[in-house]
């Protein structure tokens, strides 16, 4: 719960979930360039694993729908920026995979899923 969260929490999250992919990112784009240029490969490719949960709201869960929704911003960024080397930049976004730490959030799920569809 947000209400609860620690700054604790909240840093590990952000630290695995955003900090990690977007500093590796950075290092490989740069290789993938120099690779380019040195014609050792003809397209380099990246793509981002975001999640749903990126786009709804759930209090119960709200640092790791934060940082996912920040990660997706990555990808836009990353996209942008390495356009003009012909390095595309995809944002693939899975739906909820039922595990056993997905059940806890379940309820508040999908009643983000309810809210957000009956707008």
């Amino acid at each position: 719960d947000i209400l609860e969260s620690s700054e604790q929490r909240f840093l590990h999250a952000f630290s695995i979930n955003l900090q990690g992919p977007y500093f590796l990112t950075q290092q490989i784009a740069k290789r993938m360039i120099k690779w380019k240029k040195q014609g050792v490969i003809n397209k380099g490719r990246i793509a981002f694993i975001t999640s749903v949960q990126g786009y709804i709201s759930n209090p119960g869960g709200g640092e790791y729908c934060m940082t996912k929704a920040a990660l997706g911003m990555a990808a836009k960024l990353y996209a942008h920026r390495l356009c003009e080397f012909d390095i595309p930049v995809i944002e693939i976004s899975p739906g909820i995979i039922e595990t056993d730490m997905s059940l806890v959030h379940k309820d508040n799920i999908n009643r983000g899923f309810i809210k957000r569809g009956s707008t």
